[in-house]
């Protein structure tokens, strides 16, 4: 089941990657 883990490496780094964003826009926000 390669194809399912390659799967979930590219969610994960999704997710980490929105969830990155959404700080980053987060704490800009409250910043200005």
């Amino acid at each position: 089941m390669k194809m399912d883990a390659d799967l979930f490496d590219f969610l994960m780094k999704l997710a980490i990657t929105a969830v990155t964003t959404a700080f980053d826009l987060l704490f800009n926000g409250a910043a200005t």
